[in-house]
């Protein structure tokens, strides 16, 4: 059975992902990290990580 905390958390999950995939884009196009976390939320370590 799907709680409602296991949707909440999917769905957190998702956006994160999409976060990060907005992250590689960016840094493909030569973005500078800090403004990439600007952007997206992700901390500059976490960027960097990708």
């Amino acid at each position: 059975m799907t709680t409602q905390w296991d949707i909440d958390d999917i769905a957190n999950t998702r956006y994160w992902e999409g976060k990060a995939e907005d992250a590689r884009a960016m840094l493909a196009e030569g973005m500078p990290i800090e403004r990439i976390a600007k952007y997206t939320g992700l901390t500059p370590e976490a960027i960097a990580a990708l």
